[in-house]
């Protein structure tokens, strides 16, 4: 598999066994583009994240949606540098 952020805000999921369609799509979830995607060791959740000092999103691939926000004053990505 392969999960790739786009400038759109969407996550899309492809697999290396099919042609270059997207098996999954993911989007409404960010208002930015997409700069980081991490998979986490489940492979049924991404941790996704936008510009610096932008929420980071857990998308629960199985319900297609964002299940928790991590923001706050006291919290700052610095996911998204490169």
């Amino acid at each position: 598999m392969v999960y790739s952020g786009h400038s759109d805000g969407s996550v899309r999921i492809y697999s290396l066994n099919q042609n270059s369609t997207p098996i999954t799509q993911i989007k409404g979830i960010i208002d930015f583009p997409i700069n980081y995607v991490s998979v986490l060791s489940n492979r049924y959740q991404l941790l996704v994240s936008s510009q610096e000092g932008s929420p980071i999103h857990l998308l629960d691939l199985k319900m297609n949606k964002s299940i928790h926000k991590y923001e706050g004053k006291d919290f700052f990505n610095t996911l998204a540098r490169a």
